[in-house]
């Protein structure tokens, strides 16, 4: 069941083990059975190799990148309705 509950986290730096130890935070508050869809920018923390591999072992992530778009798919790009 979706609650459109928001977890979130200040951080004082903003580097990839910072992002990994929030998204280990999710995953700890968030029951397993349900999927977890980020909404995060271009910003390279989120596109680093260990976060890269931290979500592809976790199938049940989604990443949107927040200029509408769907990860892996052009900028600008819509599919049409």
């Amino acid at each position: 069941m979706a609650t459109g509950q928001i977890i979130a986290q200040c951080k004082a730096r903003h580097r990839h083990q910072e992002f990994l130890s929030f998204l280990r935070h999710i995953d700890a508050n968030v029951p397993s059975d349900l999927d977890v869809h980020l909404v995060v920018d271009n910003y390279s923390t989120h596109k680093h190799a260990k976060v890269k591999r931290w979500l592809a072992a976790r199938p049940r992530y989604a990443e949107a990148d927040s200029r509408g778009g769907v990860a892996g798919e052009p900028s600008g790009s819509r599919t049409a309705r």
